[in-house]
């Protein structure tokens, strides 16, 4: 049986975008999101533009339309993720498969202790409402020998039902039963705590992620003529492309199962190959195949065919763990070395691929947010969990619809998780990720662009988390060495991992005389700066302000958001 790790893992193939807009058509919706599986598939775990094969048989690479509808058909199976909102609405909401996962034990017994409360609230409650002398019968049997007057002060809706009359259905019954209890303060009151005690209850459910999941009875795949949803031809059943699946002798599960052991068989080419190469262009820059979404025929050859070969297989060997390959090539002298460019290579290799030297680069969007509260001490290594709401500017994000979907900032140690645990909405993803080239997630990407603009100098200088980023390594200066000259070198260290030099030394030290000048002589300036910000213990305003300055100026340097 599938573990509770590999079973979330099936929710990677539950990021595919959906259409719950009023008048979408679910059956075209479906197929959509199954094409979106099969594309990703072929791109992340073959190094293919697969995609080529959904209309027709691709025109370069080995692999067929028929190939395509044979993995369709791995996908297919699994249940409808839209639902009709409601009876004759066009509407839809969206559902699907969900796995509730394991919870820590205080929040259970907090949410247990709630569902008590709310149960005795519930029993006094229904005492009150059953009570023969005081209850609803009580008032019911009142209200049919009451004047006139009296019941024209009822409203509209309880006029209509006939009091009198015991063969009332469930929503008049309803009805009488909460105007009854509005009528009461104290019924009225336990009823307002119990729907708060719903509200703390539904707040500490037991976390829920999307999963994936086959239908008892397998869909029938056919291939789609032209990749028309309504066109449907020759019926299919589940398979591999023919070009890889021949040379393997075992035959795997026709499911999801069989679809993954086959891409880790040591008989198909592709994964290996496709993932150590996707590794070195994340190290290097540049894959040994250039083209680290595409490993066709259409591609750049490998600059090095052999080394990619030996990765594969050392991957592979390896039990496929990519850390392990990763700490092989990062121990090697090629990673090690220098990125200072050669007068000699300049000319002979200017893009670096015999690598000669190390590549410098920029890194990227969730790296720099964490490399800078790496730097001030506010970093949380806490691992898993749900999604976290980070400081970002106000009004991004807009309310629309039915769903309350708010910003809320996150607080605590929430505010400062990795960059991997930053929620993502495709309408509006985290500004200062896009800045820095962070893909808005509504497509597969293998490979992101690395762009410089003046954009990405504002973000460092204005966004809220690098503002408090500086404020948390002039605390971290503060209580340092005593020495300007020492919390100087602390501050550097502490930002790009080196010694500075002596001419380097000197501009931070009359950046720091300049800003501590400033704000000695307006306080005022020091203490907008400061805002709500406590100092450490025996800080000068005006010196932390200096301090802020020093560190703001670190955390914007081009070094410190550049891997050299």
């Amino acid at each position: 049986a599938a573990t509770l790790d590999q079973q979330i893992a099936t929710g990677f193939h539950r990021c595919t975008t959906v259409n719950v807009e009023a008048g979408t058509d679910e059956a075209e919706n479906r197929t959509s999101q199954v094409i979106d599986r099969v594309n990703v598939t072929g791109t992340v775990w073959l190094g293919t533009t697969l995609e080529c094969c959904q209309c027709h048989n691709h025109k370069y690479d080995p692999f067929t339309q028929r190939d395509y509808y044979r993995l369709y058909a791995y996908f297919n199976s699994s249940p409808k993720e839209t639902y009709q909102r409601s009876k004759g609405s066009a509407a839809l909401d969206f559902g699907g498969p969900e796995l509730a996962v394991p919870e820590p034990a205080e929040l259970r017994r907090q949410r247990e202790a709630f569902a008590a409360q709310r149960k005795q609230l519930e029993a006094r409650l229904e005492e009150c409402v059953e009570d023969p002398m005081d209850g609803l019968a009580a008032w019911i049997e009142e209200m049919n020998t009451a004047e006139q007057a009296a019941l024209a002060k009822l409203p509209a809706n309880i006029r209509r039902i006939k009091l009198a009359d015991d063969r009332r259905n469930a929503n008049q019954r309803k009805q009488l039963r909460t105007y009854f209890i509005g009528l009461r303060p104290e019924m009225k009151q336990m009823q307002a705590e119990m729907a708060e005690l719903d509200q703390q209850i539904a707040a500490l459910a037991p976390p829920q992620t999307l999963v994936m999941t086959e239908m008892p009875e397998p869909r029938t795949t056919a291939i789609l003529k032209r990749g028309n949803f309504l066109d449907a031809g020759e019926v299919v059943a589940p398979g591999t492309p023919r070009i890889i699946t021949e040379p393997r002798a075992v035959e795997l599960p026709a499911n999801r199962l069989g679809l993954a052991q086959w891409l880790v068989d040591p008989a198909n080419p592709l994964t290996a190959r496709v993932q150590a190469n996707r590794l070195w262009g994340q190290l290097f820059g540049r894959g040994i195949v250039a083209s680290e979404e595409d490993l066709g025929t259409q591609c750049e050859p490998p600059t090095h065919p052999e080394l990619l070969d030996w990765l594969a297989v050392e991957l592979q060997g390896g039990g496929w763990s990519l850390k392990r390959l990763q700490r092989r090539i990062v121990q090697s002298a090629t990673y090690q070395q220098s990125s200072k460019l050669r007068a000699d290579l300049a000319a002979r290799d200017p893009d670096n691929r015999l690598l000669a030297r190390s590549s410098r680069l920029r890194l990227s969007a969730e790296q720099i947010r964490d490399n800078a509260l790496a730097a001030a001490g506010l970093l949380s290594s806490k691992l898993y969990g749900p999604p976290v709401y980070p400081p970002q500017p106000e009004g991004v994000w807009r309310v629309t619809g039915l769903v309350d979907n708010t910003y809320r900032t996150s607080q605590g140690e929430d505010a400062w998780r990795r960059g991997l645990y930053t929620v993502q909405r495709r309408s509006a993803p985290y500004p200062s990720f896009t800045s820095f080239d962070a893909p808005d997630r509504s497509a597969c990407t293998v490979k992101r662009p690395r762009t410089s603009t003046p954009l990405q100098a504002l973000v460092l200088q204005n966004d809220p988390v690098f503002v408090e980023a500086a404020r948390a390594l002039a605390d971290r200066v503060l209580l340092a060495e005593d020495a300007s000259d020492n919390r100087l070198v602390f501050a550097f260290r502490a930002v790009l991992s080196r010694e500075p030099t002596a001419a380097e030394r000197s501009q931070l030290s009359a950046i720091f005389a300049e800003a501590r000048g400033r704000y000695e002589a307006d306080s005022q300036a020091a203490e907008t700066l400061r805002g709500e910000h406590s100092l450490p213990a025996g800080a000068a305003v005006a010196e932390w302000a200096a301090w802020f300055n020093v560190a703001h100026v670190l955390l914007n340097l081009d070094e410190t958001i550049t891997r050299n």
